[in-house]
């Protein structure tokens, strides 16, 4: 009788640890698979904001060059932009905390695969319903996905803006004017700025020209 109720703690603790260490391997499989889906899907990201920002800067360089010969009246060949050109601006940071828009989308992916584990150790820890901690990793999936909505259209703003600045300092421009989109979704920051002629030499990204904010069109 001793012997048997000495032997049933044991086997208690032996099935302690063989569920402990079957969670951790769980865990473990789980963060494996969120860093391979995260790698995935920022690269695929990466790729997207690489296309569209080289597509907004030349396009917004030859669009530049046609509306001053349209208000000239005059039409001269424009020098294609090389690849160089464009890659080197792409590689520009251009924000105050001097990142490009790859360090950013490497940022975002590390925020958002620490902010799953988290919930996934917490969940273990708590002995949690893996709904809850379902509904919490969704809510971090669409704020990633809110963050890089923003990402896009800031980003696409600011090479927009660069293409039209460096096709002004090809042709000599000196002076420039801002001209906001209105419509429901144009801000009163925006609204203000519309209109405002600056020196080329004051030309500053956030001051006197777009983006001036996030999502900044």
């Amino acid at each position: 009788l001793l012997y048997k109720q000495h032997q049933q703690p044991q086997h208690q603790l032996h099935r302690l640890r063989h569920q402990h260490q079957l969670l951790q391997l769980h865990l473990q499989q789980s963060q494996l698979q969120l860093q391979q889906q995260a790698e995935v899907l920022y690269s695929n990201q990466l790729d997207y904001v690489d296309a569209a920002a080289r597509k907004m800067y030349e396009g917004s360089y030859y669009h530049t060059a046609f509306e001053l010969q349209k208000v000239l009246g005059v039409g001269w060949t424009m020098q294609a932009i090389n690849e160089e050109t464009i890659t080197k601006v792409l590689s520009r940071p251009w924000t105050t905390d001097n990142q490009t828009f790859r360090d950013r989308c490497w940022t975002n992916k590390q925020n958002l695969v620490n902010s799953v584990n988290t919930q996934l150790t917490q969940m273990v820890i708590r002995g949690e319903a893996p709904d809850r901690a379902i509904s919490a990793i969704s809510k971090q999936f669409d704020v990633s996905r809110a963050k890089a909505g923003r990402l896009v259209m800031t980003e696409s703003a600011y090479f927009s803006s660069a293409g039209q600045k460096d096709c002004y300092k090809a042709l000599d421009v000196e002076r420039y004017k801002i001209v906001a989109s209105f419509d429901k979704d144009t801000c009163s920051l925006c609204a203000d700025m519309d209109g405002k002629v600056f020196k080329m030499s004051e030309y500053q990204v956030g001051l006197t020209a777009p983006p001036f904010h996030p999502w900044c069109r």
